[in-house]
């Protein structure tokens, strides 16, 4: 019985020694650059299940690596178990930083100080100016004083010397500034102690949009690092962990636009040139008056985005302008953005003679030289031909009035008779245009007897009026539902107008009440200043347009012609 009651005794006391311990947090150091690392060790001395929570401690540290140890001791039948957790320890932060304590089974451990300068404590990092530590971040900036929607290039790197995975980096948000994404690479360099090193750049162009002291708030890099852990039964694990560096911050003086009031736009660039095409005229350069030619002009700046570029002015005497859609793009070099902007229009001139296009200029600030400038496209004149429906007055700038000698008006002048030239007998004339006429409605009239004629045997034989179409009809038919699922508006259009000319029904239906609104939105959206269509009206279109063409009869109650581009 005595034994037995001793056997119970240490068997409580040994409990009580696995469950009662200490819990201590102790850094290696307890003052350290910025760029520098420490190691926290956190002890327990007891058994538990339990790890540190470690969330309070990232808020003002990141954890680059994480390891555990422990180990069981008997002596004398005492039995004694230590649990070590080792952090590597980076600061998110310069000044006064608070390692918390820690809780485990009841246990607490006390807090500690940490003092971290704002240069390095290291004479070999203040001697060379590169920091020691395997992962840091470099911020620069390419100017840190810059005029009011001025380009400023700034450069964000993390740089390693340990294996990493994963880098990640959130767009940047700056108030009052307009952010454009310059792209991001990785590369390998040779660090100022010889030694190689990764980097992770990333480059954005900033815009500010208003004047004074702008903050660059710090930004953040994420990447998982390889860790490794010991486990319990002493075995080596790895694995990864994400870590978060941030940058420093930095700030812009942004001065407001240069004196700019005779000017209509700020444009502040290193460079601006400006360029035009002229496509669709003859092999001598002539235009012809009621067809239309293609009128390109092209912008390219450094230093601003494509949206900041304004759209040229066209608009000149005697033509009609229809506009395509700008085309932007914007590219990047070692400078910072590069703007490219396309205008087209479709030009007719109404009149034969000389049209003269104005010059074009476009007023920008040369931020190297901090002094105005302007790009400037010279005037073009183009000489235009008569057309086939084009009467017999032209555009003659050299009998100008005197009044309106500095005025780009042209004035309309009466063609010169040819003194040789004999007059034209005006009975001749008359006699001969009522030949003309006549002959026409004789052919009209046989049209209109063969297509009744046509009608009537298509009836008697039961044929179907799609399966008589003319093979380019069904062609034409089947072009239109292709295009339309293709998206490709011009085409359609072209397509639509050579469908219509194949016979008069086909005319018809396309000038149908249900069909006539969709031609005309989608004219205004090709040459006009028009919305884009309804797709899924487009879509139907061609079924709709083959129904109607093989029904003619009943497009017979409003054919008003149709309206044409070059009208």
């Amino acid at each position: 019985m005595k034994t037995l009651c001793s056997f119970f005794l240490l068997t409580l006391l040994t409990a009580f020694n696995l469950q009662a311990g200490t819990l201590s947090a102790t850094p290696d150091r307890t003052q350290l650059g910025p760029d520098e690392t420490l190691t926290l060790s956190i002890q327990y001395d007891a058994s538990t299940d339990e790890e540190p929570d470690t969330r309070e401690l990232e808020q003002q540290f990141s954890i680059l690596s994480r390891n555990t140890s422990s180990n069981i001791q008997i002596i004398n039948g005492d039995i004694s178990r230590k649990t070590i957790w080792y952090y590597e320890l980076a600061p998110r932060k310069s000044g006064t930083l608070l390692i918390p304590g820690f809780t485990i089974n009841g246990d607490i451990s006390e807090a500690v100080a940490i003092e971290v300068s704002v240069k390095s404590n290291s004479p070999s990092q203040q001697s060379s100016g590169q920091p020691e530590q395997s992962i840091y971040t470099e911020t620069e900036l390419d100017k840190e004083r810059v005029y009011i929607q001025q380009q400023a290039v700034i450069t964000w790197r993390l740089v390693y010397r340990r294996n990493i995975s994963e880098p990640q980096f959130a767009a940047p948000q700056i108030e009052g500034v307009l952010v454009q994404d310059l792209g991001s690479h990785s590369y390998k360099r040779t660090g100022a102690d010889g030694k190689a090193e990764g980097v992770v750049e990333q480059r954005y162009a900033l815009f500010p949009q208003k004047s004074g002291n702008i903050n660059i708030p710090a930004q953040q890099f994420q990447v998982a690092i390889e860790t490794t852990r010991r486990t319990s039964m002493g075995l080596l694990r790895t694995g990864s962990a994400p870590v978060s560096f941030n940058t420093d911050e930095k700030s812009i003086d942004v001065m407001p636009a240069a004196d700019s009031s005779k000017k209509s736009t700020w444009l502040p660039a290193t460079s601006l040139e400006i360029s035009q095409e002229i496509v669709g005229t003859d092999q001598s350069g002539h235009a012809t008056a009621g067809t239309a030619f293609t009128r390109v002009i092209r912008m390219r700046a450094e230093g601003l985005s494509a949206e900041q570029l304004p759209p040229p002015d066209m608009q000149a005497n005697g033509i009609k302008v229809y506009s395509e859609k700008p085309e932007l793009s914007n590219k990047d070099n070692k400078q910072g953005v590069i703007g490219r902007r396309e205008d087209r229009a479709a030009i007719i001139a109404k009149q034969a003679g000389k049209l003269v296009l104005p010059a074009i200029s476009i007023p920008w600030y040369d931020v190297n030289n901090n002094q105005w400038q302007e790009a400037v496209l010279p005037e073009k004149i183009i000489d235009v031909l008569p057309g086939a429906a084009t009467d017999t007055t032209n555009i003659d700038s050299s009998n100008t009035n005197s009044t309106n000698a500095n005025s780009n008006d042209t004035v309309p002048v009466i063609a010169k008779q040819d003194s040789n030239t004999p007059p034209t007998s005006t009975k001749q004339v008359s006699y001969l245009w009522q030949i003309i006429t006549a002959a026409l409605c004789t052919l009209l009239l046989a049209i209109v007897f063969y297509i009744y004629q046509l009608k009537k045997h298509i009836n008697q034989s039961g044929i179907n009026s799609t399966a008589t179409s003319p093979i380019g009809a069904l062609s034409n038919i089947a072009t239109l539902r292709q295009l339309t699922g293709q998206g490709d508006l011009k085409k359609l259009h072209q397509t639509l107008i050579l469908w219509a000319k194949e016979k008069k029904s086909n005319g018809d239906a396309l000038q149908h009440p249900t069909v006539r609104p969709l031609l005309q939105s989608l004219e205004k959206y090709l040459y006009g200043n028009g919305t884009a269509p309804d797709m899924a009206e487009l879509k139907n279109l061609p079924t709709q347009l083959e129904k109607l063409a093989a029904s003619p009869d009943k497009n017979q109650a409003e054919k008003p012609q149709l309206d044409t581009l070059y009208r």
